[in-house]
Order: C-alpha cells, then structure tokens, then sequence
C-alpha cells in the first residue's frame, strides 16, 4: 500500500534533498564488509578501510568520540559515579537513548526498540535500513543527514545471519543511490561507519568475574565504603570495562583482574601521566609494561616500554617508530605517529587509547580498564538476558 501511495506524493526538488549521508552502523566488524565486498556487495563504494575504537570497544564511549561529542557519564548507562560514589542507572537505563542518538536525524527513539533488536532482531535490523532510505528521500533543506542503527549490533550479538543484513543493506543503498541520481541528475554521497567491530564468538563463555574477585575476599556494590569493595558494571554484553574500588585496593585488583582466565589485558591508572599495562599468557606468567604520557608545545605525547614479555606487543613497532625518528630523545610520540606505525598492530595505537580510556572516554573514567579475551563475555541486564535466551 505505501508503494502504491508513494506515486501521489509531490517530488522533492532536488536542491532540497541532502547531498550527504552517514548511516552509523553498530557493531559492524571489518572483516564482515570485507566478505560482503568479496560477494561483489558494496560494489559502487571506495574500499572499506578500518577504524580503530576506543578502549574499551564500547559503543557509548565510542561514538561520542566519533562525533566529537561531549563525554558520556559513565563507559555505558548504567555506571558509576565518583561524585554520588554510587552506581546510577537501572534495568531500563540501558535501553534508554543518550546524547550520540538524541543528536541523530533518525535512531532508536524509544526504550523498546533497543530491546526489540536482542528479542527479533533480524526484524528490526531491516526496519532500520528500510526506513534509513525513505527518511533520506523525504528528508528536505538539509546538507547532510545522520543515521544510527543498533540493529546490526543486536545481530551480532543473538547469532543473527549478518551477511543476510549486508546484502540487504546494500540493495537498499543501491536502490537509495538510483532513485536519488534520477530526481537530482547528481550523485548522494554515502559515509557507512561502524564504532567497533566483533570477536565472532557465537558460543563465548560467560567469565564469572564477581565470583572470581570473591574468592579473594572482594564484593561487587553500587558504592565504595570498604578497602574490599569494587563497582563495575557491564549492562548489556561486551568485553570491555571500567573497575572502581578504594585507591589503596586499585594495584591489588587490577592484578587478580589480570590473573583471570577470561582477561586479556588489564590497564591501570597510577597517575593522569603512567599507565601500567597487565596480560597473563599462563599461570604466573604475567606480561608487564608501562604508558607514559607528557605533554609538549600543546600537545599530548606517548611512550610506551615493555618492562617483561611486551604485554601489548608493540616492541617491534617502536624500533621501527625510532629508526623513522618519530620518536623524541626520551620514546614519546604523537597521537598520528602510534596511528601510522600501529593500525596494524594487534593492539592497534594503544597508549594514545589507553590514556583515553582512563583520562577522557567519560565523565567519570576507571583508575582499571579490562578487555576480555574473545572467546569470553561479560553481561548483565535486560539485553544480556534477551542475548542468552536466543537459540
């Protein structure tokens, strides 16, 4: 009925169309585009080139540094706050839109529809898409129009089919760029951008992390009253968080964090310019190394040392960074430097993100920041339930 209808409707000028889109895509992982591309999907756009995220990975931090937006309160809605000392937020907070989405001309807009993309995702997912491409040709006097869609990351997350929601994307934007090129005589520049990727672990283990500090004598709280308290919260599924806990407790949590098997590498805050930086390969051999971070002619500067086992290994780039003299007489770099030697890398310019994380990502930054290994998750909530209840 709406095609039929859609012939009655008057034509937009076409100098009143947008000449600019950005659909924000969550959670689509580079190697997926990659596979779509290799499908001959994506043909009519330039070659994909990869993002590095925050850390952690997480949306909310994320965008609103894609954006250049104002910091986020916490690393993800529900989070602790060291005014209140207090972990704010509840079950529906998670679901509920913030400044990234309030900002875009089109995103999720109501609490359930961010749960509905965990509950029936693959509906949901092309939904978005499908409004995405009415939204743009009825969208008029507007030089640009940003679009954000949770629906490709709740796939991701419930063992949805995400090549199926590729090809439908680009059909969609296909039939979106011919349509646009016969009512303007011109082409619609399309910016597809994702603020993380995925570890493709369909079956990843769920990591006991609250039991696991509890057998060292710490309790999980929503405030910090005692040496043995620690607040966190992972409200939804992800593999990246912030740790608070009594300043005294920071080095001692930090490092039975880094000891756990479903931890990858732990970074802990000793001040706003040194950074230690924790990874356990086994029992009892535990990866040391340290980020420095100064601050010259206006500009934020890194260093980074491996002081046992190169836990992020980045040695080798640092020798190379030294031979091109992109380094200063005492190992520090710029934020472009650790991106040009280090994209690649597999912990892609981590001191500059590392210092990011602890310093600036929220208002409310973590003295310790956790990545999980990928083969294991971390959630609580709403949309972790709808995540386990999926087949």
């Amino acid at each position: 009925m709406l095609a039929g209808c859609a012939s009655f409707q008057r034509p937009v000028p076409a100098e009143a169309l947008p000449r600019r889109v950005v659909l924000a895509l969550d959670g689509i992982d580079y190697r997926d585009v990659m596979e779509a591309r290799q499908r001959g999907r994506f043909a009519a756009f330039h070659p994909p080139a990869r993002l590095v995220s925050t850390f952690p990975s997480i949306s909310d931090i994320a965008w609103h540094a894609i954006f250049g937006l104002y910091p986020p309160a916490g690393y993800q809605r529900v989070y602790y706050s060291a005014r209140h000392n207090a972990v704010l937020g509840d079950a529906l907070s998670a679901i509920s839109p913030i400044e990234y989405e309030e900002r875009m001309d089109y995103a999720f807009d109501t609490k359930f529809h961010h749960l509905g993309a965990y509950l029936i995702s693959w509906p949901v997912a092309r939904r978005e898409v499908n409004t995405d491409v009415d939204l743009v040709l009825g969208t008029r006097n507007r030089e640009t129009v940003y679009l954000y869609n949770v629906g490709p990351d709740a796939l991701q997350h419930t063992r949805g089919d995400v090549h199926r929601y590729l090809d439908h994307l680009d059909e969609r934007l296909t039939e979106l760029l011919t349509r646009y090129r016969e009512r303007t005589g011109r082409e619609l520049e399309v910016i597809v951008l994702s603020d993380h990727g995925h570890n493709r672990a369909r079956e990843a283990e769920f990591a006991p992390l609250v039991e696991a500090l509890a057998a060292h004598g710490f309790e999980s709280a929503r405030s910090i009253a005692r040496a043995n308290q620690v607040a966190f919260s992972v409200d939804g599924v992800t593999t990246g968080f912030g740790v608070f806990c009594a300043p005294d407790s920071v080095a001692r949590v930090a490092s039975l964090l880094a000891g756990m098997p479903a931890v990858d590498v732990v970074t802990q805050r000793v001040n706003d310019s040194l950074f230690t930086v924790m990874r356990h390969d086994g029992p009892g051999e535990l990866r040391l190394g340290a980020v420095r971070r100064r601050r010259v002619a206006g500009e934020d500067r890194y260093r980074y040392t491996s002081e046992r086992g190169d836990p992020l290994e980045l040695d080798s780039a640092v020798l190379r960074m030294r031979a091109a003299g992109v380094l200063d007489a005492d190992g520090y770099a710029t934020t472009s430097s650790w991106v040009q030697f280090t994209a690649g890398a597999p912990y892609p310019v981590a001191p500059p993100r590392i210092v990011h994380g602890h310093l600036s990502a929220t208002r409310n930054p973590a003295p310790i920041l956790v990545s999980i290994h990928d083969t294991f998750r971390v959630g609580l909530g709403l949309v972790s339930v709808a995540n386990r209840l999926r087949p």
